[in-house]
Order: structure tokens, then C-alpha cells, then sequence
């Protein structure tokens, strides 16, 4: 009828098991409430749901040199780099760990994530490579890796008096195997420093290389919880490990020798290192190619061949069975 009033603008909420429908006087009133609703939800949301939220549009990187330190990388190249590729620029950078070589990019949703990660992982700008990946899987990856650190510098420390590096490149998913399982298919860069005195007559220098079989293996056998912090104090380390049975030897398939200087003496401790007339193209070949042998097919199922082992207590326990 023309004297009518038109419809109201209405709005549903729904509610636990009920659904409303509310009348405002112009559709203006109803937006206005209903974007203050949605607020008001979302303050009252799990925390737990908000923090999710969150780590989804988050994005961590980490840069290296290889055969150098890791580089510093500030606020100003990251966002340079994100310029450079036509990622999206973060809305906060954060700093990860002590060092300046790695952050965490915190964007504003996971789409911008999402670009972000395929823009910038694998980048190599200024001398320095740059590994990305998401923040949840990179934090469950840091909390491995200081669980591990910890296990290889107790290990470490009885077999050489030094600990061992962790390198954060490592951290980065294989590209190789991007849709599987991270806990199964990635890769932990370790660089174990050991030096020896050679004497005459002493093999001591071979069995350096021994021992950091044992060091990781056993390290190795304490991270994944098979063995507690006190058997890294009483496991045997030494030549005759293998033979004892106690102690697990990580596979030599999958290791490498990455660097080795001679210093006879104090007055010669400023000596170059053995191969510093080798060219640094013919250094970086030699050790990609080293690298890949590290990560073939091979070196995979010797690993898990390994790990099997350790978890049923057989590279462990051994002894202990016997004598029982």
C-alpha cells in the first residue's frame, strides 16, 4: 500500500542452538552493529584460536654464506628483498635467537604469507642464501634443534672437549620432498670441530673421525628419548664403541669432511689453512658434490635403518641384554 513503511534492514545472529533476527532503522545502523559484533566475538575468542591465527601469517627466514659465517641480516635487506622479489611487504620483523641471521615475518594474513614464502625461500642476494619457511613448522623445528644441540655439546664435549654446530640453513624443507613429512624427510646440517695432537705412532687423528660417528649417533639416541641425558655421560665414545655394542654410529654415508687445518705448534698457529690455494670455484664444487652424496638414497636408508635400531634398543642395549 503507498502509505506502507518500507522493510526494515534486518540481520541474523545465530546464537547456541538459536538463530535472531534484529531490525535496524537504515542498512548504515545494521553494518555499523554488525562490525562491532564481529569485534566483540573476536575478542572473546580463544586465545589459543588467535594465536594460530597468527603463527598461519608468519614467515621465518634465515641467511647464510656458504663455507662463511652466517651474515647479518636487518630489517632494511629483508624488506629490501621482499621489494626485490614483489613479496609483500611484512608488518613487523622480529628477531629469532641471539644471532642477527634469521627473523620471523609477520604479515597481515596467511595469503601475504603464503607469497611471501614462495618469493623469498631459496633467494640469494648480497653474498648471502636465504632459507623460508612457515613460522609453526620452523618454531617445532627450533625447539628440535635445541634439544639437539644440547644432546651433540654433552656428547661432544667428553669426546673432543669442544660441542658441535647447528647451522640454521638446515632448518629449510627439501625441496625435493616439499609435500611430505618434515619430521621424516628433512635434513639437520651439524658441523662437529674436533682437533687431536698426533704423536708418533699415534692414530689418534683416525679415530677423531670415529668418534663423531658415536658423538651424533649417540646424541641421536638422546634427543629422540630412547636414552636420557645420563647415558651421554656414561656411553663409551672411544675406538672400541662398535665393538661394545652401547653405542650407536651414525651412518658414514652421510657424513663428510668439510674443512681441515694444520697448526704444528703455537708459533704457527697463524698458518693458512691446507687448501688455501685452491680456488674458491673448485672449493664450492667440491663441496656441493659431497653435499649430494651426503643426501643420496643411500645416506636416506642408512638413516632410517639406523633410527629403527635405535628405537627398538638394539644400538643401545645391547650389553645390557647380554648380561641379562
Amino acid at each position: 500500500p503507498g502509505g506502507a513503511r518500507p522493510p526494515f534492514a534486518c540481520l541474523a545472529v545465530e546464537t547456541v542452538g538459536l538463530c535472531h533476527y534484529l531490525g535496524f532503522a537504515t542498512p548504515e545502523k545494521r553494518d555499523a552493529f554488525a562490525a562491532a559484533l564481529s569485534l566483540a566475538r573476536a575478542r572473546d575468542a580463544d586465545p589459543a584460536d588467535a594465536a594460530d591465527a597468527a603463527d598461519a601469517s608468519a614467515l621465518f627466514v634465515a641467511a647464510t654464506a656458504p663455507g662463511r659465517r652466517d651474515p647479518s641480516i636487518d630489517d632494511a635487506w629483508l624488506r629490501d628483498a621482499c621489494a626485490a622479489t614483489g613479496a609483500p611487504a611484512p608488518r613487523s620483523v622480529e628477531r629469532v635467537g641471539k644471532g642477527d641471521a634469521s627473523a620471523t615475518l609477520r604479515f597481515d594474513d596467511q595469503d601475504a604469507a603464503t607469497r611471501a614464502l614462495e618469493a623469498l625461500g631459496g633467494l640469494t642476494r648480497r653474498g648471502a642464501a636465504l632459507a623460508a619457511l612457515p613460522w609453526p613448522e620452523a618454531r617445532a623445528k627450533l625447539e628440535i634443534r635445541a634439544r639437539f644441540k644440547d644432546c651433540l655439546d654433552a656428547a661432544g664435549r667428553r669426546a673432543y672437549g669442544s660441542g658441535a654446530v647447528v647451522r640454521l640453513a638446515s632448518l629449510s624443507r627439501d625441496r625435493r620432498r616439499s609435500n611430505g613429512d618434515w619430521r621424516a624427510d628433512d635434513w639437520l646440517r651439524v658441523r662437529i670441530r674436533a682437533g687431536s695432537e698426533p704423536r708418533r705412532g699415534d692414530k689418534s687423528a683416525r679415530g677423531t673421525t670415529k668418534r663423531a660417528r658415536f658423538v651424533v649417533g649417540a646424541a641421536v639416541a638422546a634427543c629422540r628419548g630412547v636414552e636420557d641425558d645420563a647415558y651421554l655421560e656414561r656411553c663409551p665414545l672411544d675406538d672400541g664403541a662398535a665393538r661394545r655394542g652401547a653405542t650407536p654410529a651414525a651412518p658414514a654415508r652421510a657424513m663428510y669432511l668439510d674443512a681441515f687445518a694444520l697448526f704444528l705448534g703455537a708459533a704457527d698457529a697463524g698458518c693458512p689453512d691446507a687448501d688455501a690455494v685452491v680456488s674458491e670455484g673448485a672449493k664450492a664444487a667440491a663441496r656441493a658434490c659431497a653435499e649430494a652424496a651426503s643426501l643420496d638414497a643411500d645416506a636416506v636408508a642408512a638413516w632410517r635403518s639406523l633410527i629403527d635400531a635405535i628405537d627398538r634398543g638394539d644400538a643401545t642395549r645391547r650389553p645390557d641384554d647380554d648380561a641379562l
